[in-house]
């Protein structure tokens, strides 16, 4: 009796487990409620669910093709390796008996490139609001994305070399101060690159919307800027220009000179003194009266 009691209480806490991990339309698929009170209710749901899940070697159609339409090309992707995620997904969806057309395969492909790829994603959207879309074919859509990745590089290798020149004469305008004092500089100037360099990598550019630069490095490849990021860099530069060229600001209130006429005191090396203070005459003169009766202020 005890065993048989050990028995149903598995059975019953295996059963439970498992349809209380099924949604409401399985559980109903499963009709649960007919099998509840059978002694092999646990081992029966067991095998319908996987008869149920397993009808495709293991692989939910659904969910696949789920995957394959929200995969997008993340900033540090290269194109041959999302392309290839992208054709696995598909065979996969092919074997589980899904049905994927050659533009639906195509298509994705251009437009989750947004994140890396801002302007070829906004050229397909326009493309597929003139064209029908199911005329776009594989080859195609290969052939826009290679492209855009090698220019990529090229203008990423282009706004890199202004900053590594910079760099360079930096570092030659620091020789001959000291190694301790270039070394405490290069290191301000590492870290202030490495913050530079973090911040290009997390922020677009404003005229192209590129990455690892920014509006300001953007003339040196050759494009143009937009009238109202042209008007504020020439904005910024007459502001530095301006600072530059504005006067230092003494920090001396009044100069006053003290002559000694005894020549005890010029004995003693203390023949003028210059002093620069911000008292008053009266509390000057009445502090060095003290001291000798013959100074004589000017």
């Amino acid at each position: 009796m005890l065993y048989k009691k050990w028995y149903e209480m598995r059975k019953n806490k295996a059963f439970s487990a498992l349809a209380l991990s099924l949604s409401v339309d399985l559980r109903t698929m499963f009709k649960i409620d007919d099998i509840r009170e059978h002694m092999d209710a646990a081992a029966m749901l067991y095998a319908r669910i996987t008869q149920h899940f397993e009808a495709g070697d293991g692989i939910n159609p659904d969910y696949l093709l789920q995957d394959l339409v929200t995969r997008k090309l993340q900033p540090n992707d290269s194109v041959t390796t999302y392309v290839e995620d992208i054709a696995r997904k598909v065979t996969q969806l092919h074997q589980a008996n899904g049905e994927v057309a050659e533009w639906q395969h195509a298509s994705p492909l251009l437009s989750n490139c947004v994140e890396k790829f801002h302007d070829l994603a906004r050229e397909h959207g326009d493309w597929i609001n003139n064209h029908d879309r199911k005329t776009l074919c594989l080859a195609e859509a290969l052939q826009r994305l290679h492209p855009a990745e090698h220019q990529r590089a090229q203008l990423r290798v282009q706004t890199r070399q202004p900053a590594l020149r910079v760099a360079q004469v930096s570092a030659d305008q620091g020789e001959g101060q000291g190694p301790r004092a270039n070394h405490k500089r290069d290191q301000k100037q590492r870290k202030r690159n490495k913050f530079v360099t973090d911040k290009k990598q997390r922020t677009s550019c404003a005229n192209c919307q590129g990455e690892e630069h920014w509006y300001s490095e953007c003339a040196n490849t050759g494009l143009a800027l937009r009238p109202e990021l042209l008007a504020k860099l020439q904005a910024k530069k007459q502001k530095r220009q301006q600072s530059q060229l504005k006067q230092p600001v003494s920090l001396v209130n009044s100069v006053r000179r003290v002559e000694v006429g005894d020549a005890g005191f010029e004995q003693q090396g203390l023949t003028s003194l210059s002093l620069c203070e911000t008292a008053h005459t009266d509390e000057s003169a009445d502090l060095w009266s003290d001291v000798n009766p013959h100074l004589i202020y000017r």
